[in-house]
């Protein structure tokens, strides 16, 4: 403890008042002091940074981007069990575009009749899957994320995608030949669509752009080998459902960080209270390029709205009301290819700008973020932007940076310390 008295100082053995100057020395030299002790205290208490958002919206990426910029490298079970998401994902995806081109009446080109018959004989619901893996863990992994198919419910990612069921995910060809194909035929299967049959691609493009679809396809190759293990690149391009609760701690230039992400889902959020104790400041993740699309749990409403909504309640609540918030308009490269064949202006009418351009776009969003953010009179608090492709490492690089020197530079100016 600190304890402030009136400086005497001896002189020739002498008690002689201090001068004016030598005061303001002393204070000086205490005001340092304290301001060491309380900087010491400071850099020892753990800094809670709170992920939100709706569902969907790349907030887990963005968490990803932040373990591997802050040296949390992911783990070899992780890496492992990534590995199985990965390949039984990209499968599931491709052969949703092999019904809906079958459902389309797609002509096939003879030379890809092969693997077009390979996929059709696949079974790849999501309970096969799962119980092909008989590592338990492999099991629980891809219980907890491999994703479901919709149950012949309209899938909110794309009208084109609308009639895929679980049940269109079993074999449609119950030739030996193709139902027995090995992983390495079934990559090459996989590959040669891609890359060989354009119409698909077309076909296909809202809803594989939304799933980083292209980014795997082109990949499967590699994949298939027996000792493929997921890369951070991979990793962060897998789309992987949050459930519950995440927190992790990073040591920062001698200060602590928690991160938390949260279920962005509606069922999940209501244990999103439960974090908002002691919470330094929010980021929160919308996806820009979801405008068009609505939610899988309620196809009556629009996501970017549901974002909206979600921000008003959590930024302008009684836990939240006074902290800072960061708002990664997330999706961008999602978002400018959508909009060349996508109207902004038929879902969002109010919109004036050029709805080819996503810049404006962008600015229109940010500002309905900005219009529902209330100040409550806080005097430090503030709303800061970034534009995000979440799955570009290097320039998550520079955005994560940005972002946590704001949570260490808030928490000082709290603190009175700069």
């Amino acid at each position: 403890m600190l304890c402030f008295r009136r400086a005497d100082i001896v002189e020739n053995e002498k008690l002689v008042t201090p001068t004016r100057r030598s005061k303001q020395s002393i204070l000086h030299r205490l005001d340092a002091e304290v301001n060491r002790e309380l900087t010491a205290a400071h850099n020892q208490d753990v800094k809670r940074a709170l992920f939100l958002g709706t569902g969907e919206s790349g907030k887990s990426t963005v968490f990803k981007q932040m373990r591997i910029n802050h040296g949390d490298h992911f783990t070899q079970f992780e890496k492992v069990q990534f590995s199985k998401l990965i390949w039984a994902d990209t499968l599931r995806s491709m052969r949703g575009l092999v019904y809906l081109a079958e459902t389309r009446n797609l002509k096939v080109p003879a030379k890809l009749h092969d693997s077009y018959q390979t996929l059709l004989g696949l079974d790849v619901t999501r309970g096969v899957i799962v119980q092909s893996e008989t590592d338990p863990d492999a099991r629980r992994f891809l219980e907890q994320h491999v994703p479901p198919s919709p149950g012949g419910k309209p899938d909110p990612l794309s009208p084109s995608m609308s009639t895929i069921s679980e049940e269109d995910m079993r074999p449609r060809c119950t030739h030996p030949k193709y139902m027995k194909a090995t992983r390495e035929q079934i990559a090459q299967a996989v590959y040669l669509l891609w890359t060989e049959w354009p119409e698909l691609r077309e076909l296909s493009m809202p809803a594989i752009l939304e799933s980083n679809g292209p980014y795997f396809f082109a990949k499967i190759l590699e994949y298939s080998r027996p000792d493929y293990q997921a890369s951070a690149a991979d990793i962060v391009n897998a789309r992987l459902k949050t459930t519950g609760i995440v927190e992790t701690t990073f040591d920062i230039r001698g200060s602590k960080l928690a991160v938390i992400d949260v279920g962005g889902q509606r069922i999940e959020r209501t244990k999103w209270v439960h974090c908002f104790d002691d919470v330094t400041c929010v980021l929160f993740v919308v996806a820009v390029s979801e405008f068009d699309l609505t939610l899988r749990e309620d196809d009556q409403v629009n996501r970017l709205e549901e974002s909206l909504e979600v921000f008003d309640q959590c930024v302008n609540s009684k836990w939240l009301h006074d902290k800072p918030v960061t708002l990664f308009l997330n999706k961008m490269d999602i978002l400018e290819s959508k909009l060349a064949y996508c109207s902004f202006k038929k879902h969002h009418p109010n919109f004036q700008g050029d709805e080819q351009n996503p810049e404006q776009v962008v600015d229109y969003i940010e500002g309905l973020f900005r219009a529902r953010m209330k100040s409550q009179g806080a005097a430090y608090r503030g709303l800061y932007t970034h534009r995000t492709c979440a799955t570009d490492i290097k320039s998550m690089k520079f955005v994560v940076e940005a972002v946590t020197d704001m949570v260490f530079v808030k928490n000082m100016q709290w603190a009175g310390l700069v």
